[in-house]
């Protein structure tokens, strides 16, 4: 898979540049086979500078031929004041000693040129338009993400839409795609690709939250949303067990541009917020994003235990800002709950007394939690 035409965050790349994709400039035959090639890039700025998904500089002297078989050519380049051509193939060397035969090819920018024969531009493809190229075709593959920045840009096929897909012919040796997946030996997919059939409802390519003054900011991004109804964004304290928070519907049922979606918890949990999305499918069939902690800032009320060690009476110090409804877990070393109780606290200094009398000699942790279930604060002591 090779892309040109934007730096590596994702900008285009305006400068009047010969960029070329594949370019076979040498005398000796070379097969081509299975390629996906797509140049971008708007608003391209001065000269002429001519770009091509895929050129044959040089042709092959002698047998056996230059072999060009099952690649995808897009070239979606633009022009602005510049007036260069973009191919998708060109062919400047001829058509001699070549096998030509069930590519794609994509042209579609301002500037845009299907192909040139080696005498001169062709528009439109046809059968033998250059020697022997038959079985090609001239249409959008529908790659996943073909604009973006160094992570996101993806050729993949998006679909079984796609003008590449059962398009290609069976090559002899040629049996895994890029990802190792197996070629069909019924009709394999042009490009490096094999299309498996299974179109993934959504592509979410980011997910992201952050602290604000007193809520959490939520954003994310999609590409490629097929039959999608939209997010449920949901909330946990733990990570484990999560509520539904707002339902986002989806900005586009079919299509496979980028989109960006935002959401506001107004009022997140004391501590640290962990948030999901559950995408859901036009056939009620789900998913799940990936967990997104935001954390909290630091609890307000602060602990104090005393003494430390105990032996039968521990006191729990807690400094709160605000009268509230506590409840003070103690666990030992295992996690095991061995003591449980309530207090209500007023504004300023709190001392609550806990018999520990009964509890075996060793060391414990004590958490501090609000009647709504948040962690207030931690603290420990031993026995």
């Amino acid at each position: 898979m090779i892309s040109l035409g934007a730096d590596s965050a994702g900008n285009d790349i305006t400068t009047g540049l010969q960029l070329r994709g594949i370019t076979k400039a040498v005398t000796y035959a070379n097969n081509f086979y299975n390629n996906s090639v797509y140049i971008g890039g708007g608003a391209a700025i001065g000269g002429v500078q001519n770009t091509a998904a895929f050129t044959r500089a040089t042709a092959a002297t002698a047998s056996p031929n230059d072999s060009v078989v099952n690649n995808i050519f897009v070239n979606a380049r633009s022009n602005n004041t510049a007036t260069g051509k973009h191919y998708a193939a060109t062919f400047y060397s001829g058509n001699g000693f070549l096998t030509l035969s069930n590519n794609l090819y994509y042209a579609n920018g301002t500037g845009g040129v299907f192909g040139n024969d080696g005498t001169s531009d062709v528009t439109t493809y046809s059968d033998g338009w250059v020697g022997s190229d038959v079985n090609s075709v001239y249409g959008d593959p529908k790659f996943k993400t073909p604009v973006g920045d160094a992570g996101t840009i993806d050729l993949h096929i998006l679909s079984g839409t796609s003008a590449a897909y059962s398009k290609g012919i069976v090559l002899a040796g040629v049996t895994d795609d890029i990802d190792g997946d197996a070629r069909s030996l019924a009709g394999p997919s042009i490009g490096a690709d094999e299309f498996s059939g299974i179109i993934l409802p959504v592509t979410i390519l980011s997910f992201n939250g952050q602290k604000q003054a007193n809520s959490n900011l939520l954003y994310w991004s999609t590409a490629a949303e097929i039959n999608n109804k939209g997010f449920e964004v949901q909330h946990s304290r733990d990570g484990i067990v999560f509520s539904d928070l707002h339902f986002i519907t989806s900005k586009a049922q079919n299509n496979n541009s980028l989109f960006n979606y935002s959401d506001v918890d107004a009022h997140p949990f004391a501590g640290d917020n962990y948030y999901r999305l559950k995408q859901l499918n036009a056939d009620n069939s789900i998913s799940y994003s990936k967990t997104v902690l935001i954390k909290g800032d630091e609890i307000a009320n602060k602990i104090i235990v005393y003494p430390n060690p105990a032996s039968s009476l521990l006191n729990v110090v807690i400094v709160s800002q605000q009268n509230s409804t506590i409840s003070i877990q103690i666990n030992d070393m295992n996690g095991k709950r061995v003591l449980l109780s309530n207090a209500a606290l007023r504004t300023g200094n709190n001392t609550i007394p806990l018999d520990v009398s009964h509890l075996a000699k060793g060391a414990y942790a004590i958490k501090v939690i609000n009647a709504d279930g948040s962690l207030v604060n931690r603290g420990s002591f031993i026995k």
